[in-house]
């Protein structure tokens, strides 16, 4: 009995062993040397045409190809943004935003002094600045702050939309200069508002001094220097209207900053998706045109593309749509459509 049943099995099990040994085979040949030379092959005569097209539609902001191979998936395509656009690691905003250019190296702060030194003077020392002045009377007490957080954001803000107008081309010259005065500007406000507010601050205390003394000799003589004490304080009440007026304009400053950051984050967000869309749509032509010709990629692989700058994109595109594109049954901006979008 068995052997009888042993000799049904036989044919079964080698059925299943040739299945085996194909599959296996078949995996394999997918990633056999010869398909790996493929692969490469298809990677670097991409990478070229997506060079060359980069550059011509997006000049100096091309920046850098790098491809790699993902097996059972297809090609992954990263493209490194200019320097101009990626910010690495050298200006550091006060809530930690990172941003950098070698196109304006006088806004890079200097490296920090070494333990022990002395410390040495800069632009970047006067947006550090907090400007607090508090004044104390008998009855009354006062607070002026311009937070070097607002001046150090508008600064930022004004550093980047500059750099992004300058990589943009002649057009965006008059741009650049507004943004220029603006930050000249900025800082020339807040060196008179300091100026003003020490100054009365010093006056304030000198005059208060002089009304305890005028007070004490008064006492002592049964009130013969009241007069004194009068004209005194008739004089802090008018150092405390002018520290008003500077707090006034002091605020009012303040509230020009945060309009005039947000009107340049804007400018900012725009001239970036702006760079986004040339992206996007340089890579869907070139997909388009010549993604199809890769024999290394099959019908239900993809290429993918990852746009390493602000907007850390992703791009995943069918073979099969680009099969379509390429066929004319769909333009690339359509294939960019149908394009999976993501970026984490």
């Amino acid at each position: 009995m068995k052997k009888v049943i042993k000799q049904k099995l036989l044919p079964i099990v080698a059925a299943l062993s040739t299945l085996m040994i194909a599959a296996s085979a078949n995996a394999k040949g997918e990633l056999s040397d010869q398909h790996l030379d493929n692969v490469k092959r298809d990677i670097k005569m991409m990478s070229t045409i997506l060079k060359t097209s980069l550059s011509d539609k997006l000049g100096k902001n091309a920046g850098s190809v790098s491809a790699s191979y993902l097996a059972h998936q297809g090609m992954l395509f990263e493209i490194n943004a200019s320097r101009r656009f990626s910010a690495p690691n050298v200006f550091v905003s006060h809530d930690g935003t990172v941003f950098s250019s070698d196109s304006d190296s006088s806004f890079i702060p200097p490296p920090p002094p070494k333990p022990g030194a002395p410390a040495k003077p800069g632009v970047e020392r006067e947006l550090e600045e907090l400007v607090e002045i508090r004044m104390e009377t008998e009855n009354t007490e006062h607070y002026f702050e311009l937070s070097h957080h607002d001046i150090e954001d508008l600064e930022f803000e004004i550093h980047k939309a500059t750099t992004i107008a300058e990589s943009f081309g002649g057009k965006n010259i008059e741009a650049q200069r507004e943004m220029r005065a603006a930050k000249n500007e900025l800082r020339k406000k807040q060196r008179e508002l300091s100026k003003q507010a020490s100054k009365l601050e010093r006056k304030a205390r000198q005059v208060e001094r002089e009304i305890r003394d005028a007070e004490l000799v008064s006492d002592i003589n049964n009130g013969g220097s009241d007069k004194q004490v009068m004209k005194l304080e008739a004089e802090m009440q008018e150092l405390q209207k002018q520290l008003k007026i500077v707090n006034s304009e002091m605020v009012k400053h303040q509230k020009t900053v945060r309009k005039a950051a947000e009107k340049v984050k804007a400018e900012v967000i725009k001239k970036q998706q702006e760079l986004a869309k040339k992206y996007a749509f340089a890579i869907s032509e070139v997909v388009c045109d010549f993604g199809s010709g890769l024999r290394s990629l099959k019908d239900d692989k993809y290429m993918t593309f990852y746009v390493n700058d602000a907007s850390k994109l992703y791009y995943v595109f069918k073979q099969k749509d680009i099969e379509s594109c390429n066929k004319g049954k769909i333009n690339y901006r359509s294939l960019l459509d149908k394009a999976v979008k993501y970026s984490i």
